[in-house]
């Protein structure tokens, strides 16, 4: 359904990166084959197979939905991050 109404009002395609279409890529990076891309940020963040794959995609933009999930905490001088959060700093040190 998001696909559709995104081909009607902005003229674009979205693809969703479901573990199928990631381990069907015909390149082996489904990030590069794709405009648009739709994917779970859990999936992204604890998979560091896929990681590499966006590690090495040149993206314009990321859009995170649940974007506070995406957290640090300092606790006795210490950081805790999440994974979700590393994963916004592997893309950041690239850029």
């Amino acid at each position: 359904m998001a696909g559709v109404n995104c081909t009607a009002n902005f003229s674009c395609v979205l693809s969703s990166s479901s573990i199928d279409r990631i381990e069907s890529a015909v390149s082996g990076n489904v990030f590069v084959e794709t405009n648009l891309c739709i994917a779970r940020l859990d999936k992204l963040s604890r998979n560091e197979e896929i990681q590499e794959k966006l590690r090495i995609t040149d993206l314009d933009l990321i859009v995170c939905d649940e974007a506070h999930k995406m957290s640090a905490t300092v606790w006795g001088g210490e950081i805790k991050t999440t994974k979700r959060f590393q994963l916004v700093c592997v893309r950041e040190v690239r850029a």
